[in-house]
C-alpha cells in the first residue's frame, strides 16, 4: 500500500492510485449493512450501495470539507437517506410488498434515524476503523498490531500485554504510538478524532 499523509477522500479526489478501491473495500460492506438494517431486501441494498457509491464517485471533486469533524459522513449519511427514500416511494408506487402499516412503520424508522444520525455516525466510524486497522495489518509486524490491539482497543494493562507479547514495557507503548499515529493519518477527516485518543 501507497505510504501517504492524504487523507482516503482527498487521495481519491485526486485519483491517486489504488484510492477508489480503497473507498469501495472500506464503505460498499458498511453501506449495504446499513441499508439491509432498514429493512432493505440483499438484492435491493446492492442496488442502492452502487447508487451511493456513484454518486460519490460523480461528487467527491466537488465536495468541500467544511473542516467539521463528520461533516463526510453527515454528506454521506444524507445521500443514503435520499436514496432510501426514493426507494421506499418507488415501492410504494409500484405497489410491491411494502404498503399500508408496514410502509408506514419503515418511513418511521427512517424518520427516527433522522432524526438522531448517532446510530449512523457510530456505525460508520466503527466500519471504517476495522477496514483501516486491516490495511495496517499489512504495515506492521504482527505483534506490534495485537499490542496496539490489545493496549488501545482493549484497553489491558500494558504490563500484562508485554508479558503476553514477551516485550517491554515501553516496546508496547511504542507500538501503540506507531500504530496509532498511521491510523490518525489515515483516517484524517473521514471519522471522529475522538476514537483515535
Amino acid at each position: 500500500m501507497e505510504q501517504t499523509s492524504l487523507s482516503l477522500l482527498d487521495a481519491v479526489g485526486q485519483n491517486a492510485p489504488d484510492a477508489w478501491r480503497r473507498l469501495d473495500c472500506v464503505y460498499r460492506p458498511f453501506l449495504t449493512r446499513w441499508f439491509r438494517s432498514r429493512g432493505v431486501r440483499a438484492p435491493d441494498a446492492a442496488d442502492l450501495t452502487q447508487d451511493v457509491l456513484i454518486v460519490l464517485m460523480n461528487d467527491i471533486s466537488d465536495f468541500q470539507h467544511s473542516g467539521r469533524t463528520g461533516a463526510f459522513r453527515a454528506w454521506l449519511r444524507n445521500v443514503c437517506l435520499n436514496r432510501l427514500l426514493n426507494y421506499l416511494r418507488a415501492q410504494r408506487v409500484r405497489g410491491t410488498a411494502v404498503g399500508g402499516t408496514e410502509f408506514n412503520a419503515r418511513i418511521g424508522l427512517i424518520e427516527d434515524f433522522g432524526a438522531s444520525a448517532d446510530c449512523f455516525d457510530r456505525q460508520h466510524d466503527e466500519a471504517v476503523l476495522t477496514r483501516l486497522l486491516d490495511e495496517l495489518a499489512e504495515e506492521f509486524a504482527p505483534n506490534t498490531m495485537l499490542a496496539f490491539r490489545r493496549l488501545a482497543l482493549e484497553a489491558a494493562p500494558a504490563s500484562a500485554v508485554a508479558a503476553e507479547l514477551k516485550l517491554s514495557v515501553g516496546a508496547v507503548y511504542i507500538a501503540k504510538s506507531r500504530v496509532l499515529r498511521r491510523l490518525r493519518e489515515m483516517a484524517a477527516g473521514y471519522i471522529d478524532g475522538a476514537l483515535l485518543n
